[in-house]
């Protein structure tokens, strides 16, 4: 059964005057439970006493994450640790989300956050719902306070996930639901996956910042991540770390531009699951229940594509191509919301550059949402569709 509460306290965060007061407000799924805050925090601080981190199934994945956007190398407004440091961002107000623009998910918070420094306000709503219990949408609205354009925005999230032994946590990232994850040997695995615009960069192994002078009074905010460092990960695609240790990671959006008193509109979602097939199961239901269909751009499929189905929403057949650009063996399955495989529609080899059609029996489903995904060496890919009657 999901449970939602709203912590009325608003928290003191004692120290100089870049310390904030922020609100906290707890989301719980059947299977994950984590906090959104009104300054661009999520999860909360590494503090079970006062936080709780982000869980799945009752295993701890993860004490920190937050909301950053990027403007230049040097300006990234948003941080993580809520309780410890400054995020950036001001607070603002929190409370229930009211509009919900995804049928599956019917329960959400928004609250509400800015930077007068960097002209930026921004309204957030997190929605989930037991369709499927294992994501939660984070979906960010960003306005352009300013008298001025912003040209080359990159909005992401960060992330530092500590999964059992963290010491022996790995990653990776998958383009076709254009997912960054952390998992421990075995699983599970925690990701954050992009669903608002192309990923612009990546990176797992973030350096921690510097580390806090000798002497410092109690209280003092924890120092923030360098903004070259965040910055490098919002813009570029970095290889992932082979070795096992524990890491911080950040994934961008974008890039975006946004004129004077316009907004634009950003997505991702928070996802758990109990090995890589779950969790990207998962990641495609994510993508199906807020209407994305496009797979990652730039990432390593090069010309091979999955394509669109057609018609959709479909009553009866349902036709697509997929085309691979390396012959190799792939598997086309057809998922529902909740990630569970429905049938299968191609497990065979492709050859290179040739055109495998496909079918889908809609007229045997009941109505819904569903995702076609690809899978083979090279090549993964996902679309939506949406059964009618």
């Amino acid at each position: 059964m999901r449970r939602f509460s709203t912590l009325l306290a608003l928290l003191a965060i004692a120290g100089p005057a870049s310390a904030q007061t922020a609100t906290r407000t707890a989301i719980e799924t059947s299977t994950l439970s984590t906090a959104v805050y009104n300054n661009g925090a999520l999860q909360g601080n590494c503090d079970t006493a006062q936080n709780p981190w982000f869980g799945f199934n009752g295993v701890e994945l993860g004490c920190g994450s937050g909301f950053v956007v990027g403007l230049s190398a040097t300006q990234v407004v948003g941080d993580m640790y809520n309780l410890t440091a400054s995020t950036g961002w001001t607070p603002g107000s929190a409370g229930a989300s009211t509009v919900f623009p995804f049928p599956t998910l019917t329960s959400g918070v928004r609250t509400s956050f800015a930077s007068a420094t960097a002209g930026l306000s921004v309204v957030s709503n997190h929605y989930y719902s037991e369709v499927n219990p294992d994501f939660i949408v984070h979906q960010y609205q960003i306005t352009n306070t300013g008298t001025a354009a912003r040209t080359g925005v990159r909005p992401g999230m960060m992330f530092d996930y500590d999964i059992g032994d963290s010491a022996a946590n790995v990653g990776g990232y998958d383009g076709a639901t254009q997912t960054i994850y952390t998992n421990a040997p075995g699983g599970p695995f925690a990701a954050i996956t992009v669903l608002g615009g192309t990923t612009s960069g990546y990176r797992v192994e973030l350096p921690y910042p510097p580390a806090l002078p000798p002497g410092s009074p109690p209280g003092t905010p924890t120092n923030p991540h360098a903004a070259a460092d965040k910055w490098n990960g919002l813009t570029t695609r970095i290889a992932i770390p082979a070795a096992p240790r524990d890491y911080r990671g950040i994934i961008g959006a974008g890039a975006f531009d946004i004129a004077p008193g316009a907004t634009i509109t950003v997505a991702f979602a928070a996802v758990a699951g109990t090995s890589l097939a779950d969790l990207l199961a998962n990641a495609a239901a994510a993508r199906a229940a807020t209407g994305v269909t496009t797979a990652d751009e730039g990432g390593p499929n090069g010309t091979s594509a999955l394509g669109a189905p057609r018609p959709n929403p479909s009553a009866g057949a349902t036709a697509l191509t997929m085309a691979v650009e390396q012959t190799q063996a792939v598997r086309v399955g057809l998922y529902d919301v909740l990630g569970r495989e429905v049938s299968v529609l191609f497990d065979g080899v492709a050859a290179s550059g040739q055109s495998v059609a496909l079918t889908v029996a809609s007229s045997a489903l009941p109505a819904g949402v569903y995702v076609v995904r690809a899978e083979g060496a090279t090549f993964r890919a996902s679309q939506r569709l949406i059964v009618a009657r």
